[in-house]
């Protein structure tokens, strides 16, 4: 069963896809000759020519060899293949994800785009890699083998095709069953993976409320509901199964019975033909060489079938489809590199609103003009303002929904972009690594280790920088205190070659001394890239050079 969203998927990669197909097919050949080169050394026994028997061994032992070669780079080829199917639809999700319509969805669950982007994305790698090649296959080889066999013995021929189309056309017979199965199964899979995602970054608010019990009797049943799809999927996938090898055995017996006829020298119903000379044991082994690369389909059956299932799981991390992705050169669709600081001279905000999608106004009106002169700039207003919304349109994580902000830059204007600026949010995220790799996330790859203590140093986190950059942090940076947090997630946007900096309520979690260090370091900052806080604590606004107030602004 061929899906028409992964051909798209392996449309770019036409050239990698046409030589493990044609790779797949020598080596198919290979079994042809070895079958030719067999019979005529069994001939060659029953008639005592040894002369014959030497030479059908060594066509034997060559086919062996010239197939090891042959499947070595089949293997590698398909790797290949499905390598670049992966890294572009992996890539392709994780954008999709990133989009600011996306990052706010309150319906997009982590745990489903996740599921979607590790198992979803491999399920497709191994379809296109193994499945669609042994799909091309079938529908070359098995006709070719049938019309030679059947130039000889019409009747071989027809009871082989009869056998090829019952076995590669009967499951077709309950393909949407079978779209259907999969569907459910991806869906019960998708759920599960969410509520266990959700569960585990959760565990310790669970236990905090006291539903521990709850969550968990909703995992047993999600993990249930697993299970009863997998056992339905799997009775439709045995049942297709069945009905590959009833047709592969009907044909490769019934071709049997035909050979023993042969060499009990009966004439077969349309005569010998030209092919005079042709063996039993030829007419066997071809006859059996003819179901061979539907038996090798068979045995992909499984990977095209998770491929089916997992793809709509990737098409609902992909809106625009899998067309949407790739491009034309079969390199993924995407955004032109981020502009350097020293390009960007001022940011500029006209007139900008937004509204969350139920209606209710955030922003109305807001216009701002922040040039690029050695100063911070601060926003400020009481909590639901719109302060932190205002840092995500500026960064490019949402879209207004009317007026724009611009970075003017020394080639012109544009619109800013997430990988233009340097984000310090108020719940950082880290990496389960060291803090060496943690800063070296958005740092320039030539950055020295120098470097990154200054900036730590700089961000009023010493300790950090006497623990070693090698210190292995935990998961999300459970294992340093909230200040600590917000101190080496301002280090890591000291580091990044951003043009723009904005930091949402950098001090609060700091004391006094530090919040006046990192303030410090923000207004030398603010010398070679624009930097935009927003606060509450009125020493942290007394050292902003411009605040721009949203309360007043609503008003």
């Amino acid at each position: 069963m061929i899906d028409r969203r992964l051909w798209l998927a392996v449309r770019p990669h036409r050239a990698r896809l046409a030589l493990t197909t044609g790779l797949l097919c020598l080596i198919t050949v290979s079994w042809w000759i070895q079958a030719v080169a067999l019979s005529v050394a069994l001939a060659a026994v029953v008639a005592g020519d040894h002369d014959r028997v030497v030479v059908g061994a060594i066509g034997v032992v060559t086919c062996l060899s010239v197939r090891a070669v042959l499947r070595e780079w089949q293997v590698r080829s398909a790797l290949r293949l499905g390598e670049a199917v992966r890294t572009d639809l992996r890539r392709g999700v994780l954008r999709a994800c990133l989009v600011p319509e996306r990052l706010h969805d309150a319906q997009d669950r982590m745990g489903a785009r996740v599921l979607a982007a590790t198992d979803g994305v491999d399920g497709v790698d191994k379809y296109v890699s193994l499945y669609i090649p042994h799909v091309v296959q079938v529908w070359v080889m098995p006709p070719l083998l049938i019309l030679a066999v059947g130039a000889a013995y019409p009747v071989v021929g027809l009871v082989a095709a009869a056998g090829v189309l019952i076995a590669v056309a009967g499951p077709r017979w309950w393909d949407r069953l079978m779209t259907r199965r999969g569907g459910e199964h991806s869906d019960t899979y998708e759920s599960l993976s969410a509520d266990l995602l959700e569960s585990l970054r959760s565990m310790r608010l669970l236990r905090a409320v006291g539903a521990v019990e709850r969550r968990r009797a909703l995992l047993e049943g999600r993990s249930e509901a697993l299970h009863r799809a997998t056992v339905r999927a799997m009775r439709v996938s045995l049942a297709s199964t069945a009905v590959i090898d009833g047709g592969v055995q009907v044909g490769v017996v019934v071709s049997g019975l035909c050979a023993a006829v042969v060499a009990a020298g009966g004439v077969l119903p349309g005569g010998v033909g030209w092919w005079s000379q042709m063996t039993p044991f030829m007419v066997l082994m071809l006859a059996s060489e003819i179901f061979r690369p539907v038996r090798d389909l068979a045995r992909q059956w499984h990977a095209g079938y998770v491929g089916l299932s997992f793809m709509s799981q990737v098409g609902k991390a992909l809106p625009d489809g899998v067309s949407g992705v790739l491009a034309r050169t079969g390199e993924p669709g995407g955004a032109p590199r981020p502009v350097r600081a020293e390009d960007v001279r001022a940011v500029r905000i006209e007139e900008v609103s937004f509204s969350w999608p139920d209606g209710t106004p955030v922003l109305t009106g807001v216009s701002a003009h922040w040039p690029l002169q050695g100063q911070v700039v601060g926003v400020a207003g009481p909590s639901g303002v719109g302060k932190s919304t205002l840092l995500d349109i500026v960064s490019g994580l949402l879209s207004p929904t009317g007026g724009r902000v611009v970075l003017e830059c020394s080639r012109g204007e544009r619109a800013p972009r997430p990988e233009d600026v340097a984000v310090v949010s108020q719940h950082p995220v880290f990496l389960a690594g060291s803090i060496r790799e943690n800063l070296l996330v958005a740092a320039p790859p030539e950055t020295s280790d120098e470097v990154l203590v200054a900036a730590l140093r700089a961000a009023a986190a010493p300790e950090l920088a006497e623990r070693g950059l090698d210190h292995v942090l935990a998961e999300g940076g459970r294992s340093l205190s909230g200040g600590q947090r917000q101190r080496l997630a301002i280090a890591r946007a000291l580091v990044s070659d951003r043009p723009v900096m904005v930091l949402d309520e950098p001090t609060s979690a700091l004391d006094g001394d530090r919040s006046a260090t990192v303030m410090q370091t923000l207004v030398r900052e603010s010398a070679r890239r624009v930097v935009v806080v927003t606060a509450h604590r009125a020493e942290a606004l007394a050292a902003c050079d411009v605040v721009l107030d949203l309360e007043g602004v609503r008003r």
